[in-house]
This record gives structure tokens, C-alpha cells and sequence, in this order.
């Protein structure tokens, strides 16, 4: 029995990768921010009209060692009642940090 022929061939691929590179390019000239190194430099989206605003606290990373800020990405309520807000700090790890009843109650 004779072998299936391919379905693709090497020029296929080739014509593929080039064509993937020059789209690369272009996405590049008009946001060079987008990919590469320059992407941790990119300012983050405005906020829409009416959006929330941010919360920012400050807590200390086992990772790093360290008293990071982070965003405020969820909130948990402990079985004890205390809250936990969490979220990624500036070095990339999750950190976490209770917050005080008086602090929860008036939203500070």
C-alpha cells in the first residue's frame, strides 16, 4: 500500500512564517509597546467614564521580602469575619493583606 501524500510542504510553511512575520511588523510600527520588552512600559488603559476607581494597598510579599504595592483584584470575608483583599503585586507575585473593621465598615 502506498503512503498518503502530504498534505502540506516545506513551502507552505516557509510562505506561512513569512507571512506571520510581515503581520508581526506591522502590528509592531503602529504599537511598538505591544510585544516585546517594551510591553512592561506600556501605560495601562484609561478608565472608562462612570468605572470604578482603583483601590491600592500595600503589603509584604514572602516572595520578594518586601512591603509591594498591588491592585485590589477581590475580596475575601474570613470565617472570623476579617476581610482579605488580594491581588498581584508590582514583582508579578500574589499578595494579600487583612484589612480592620473600622477600615472595612467605612470603605477606606
Amino acid at each position: 500500500m502506498r503512503a498518503p501524500r502530504r498534505l502540506y510542504e516545506a513551502s507552505h510553511i516557509a510562505d506561512g512564517v513569512k507571512l506571520v512575520a510581515k503581520l508581526q511588523q506591522r502590528v509592531l510600527k503602529e504599537d511598538p509597546m505591544s510585544a516585546g520588552p517594551l510591553t512592561a512600559l506600556k501605560p495601562p488603559p484609561p478608565a472608562e467614564a462612570g468605572a470604578e476607581p482603583v483601590e491600592l494597598r500595600e503589603a509584604h510579599c514572602h516572595a520578594c521580602g518586601e512591603k509591594k504595592a498591588f491592585q485590589v483584584e477581590g475580596t475575601d470575608t474570613m470565617a472570623n469575619g476579617a476581610l482579605r483583599k488580594y491581588g498581584k503585586g508590582a514583582c508579578g507575585h500574589k499578595v494579600s493583606t487583612f484589612v480592620s473593621g473600622k477600615e472595612a465598615a467605612t470603605g477606606v
